[in-house]
């Protein structure tokens, strides 16, 4: 276990991969959460900044829970903006656009290189990804 200064209230914890905050901030921010909830539930329609001035939770914080996932947005008109382009959004971190134009480069990166056309036919009885032959007659009786 790696031990780190909550970026909170700078006390020290153990971090692991999914958990940022030390305990206590966690508590905090737990029943921030609840408190976000429950006035959500009561006031669907409310923007952010109402939201935070009536429960005292800060903006940043809110809009990450959308953003996360953690609050979601079915019943409201919260909006936030791309992380990429800026695109007014309702859900996640990049529109789809920014997010298909990602997979878009994930799935170029993944190509195969060397000017091997993709759909080139394999030589019979060789898988060239492993660089070994088959062999139909081993195992055959």
């Amino acid at each position: 276990m790696a031990l780190s200064n909550c970026p909170r209230c700078g006390k020290t914890f153990n971090k692991l991969p999914n958990v940022k905050i030390c305990r206590d901030c966690q508590d905090i921010e737990d029943a921030q959460f609840e408190k976000v909830y429950q006035f959500l539930r009561d006031n669907p329609k409310t923007q952010v900044s109402v939201i935070s001035e009536q429960t005292q939770v800060k903006e940043s914080l809110i809009l990450e829970w959308f953003r996360t996932g953690r609050l979601m947005t079915g019943n409201s008109d919260v909006r936030w903006t791309c992380e990429k382009c800026g695109a007014e959004i309702d859900r996640g971190r990049l529109c789809k656009r920014c997010a298909g134009a990602v997979m878009g480069g994930i799935g170029d990166a993944l190509a195969p290189q060397g000017g091997e056309a993709e759909d080139a036919p394999q030589q019979q009885g060789r898988r060239t990804e492993f660089g070994h032959e088959l062999r139909s007659d081993k195992y055959a009786r």
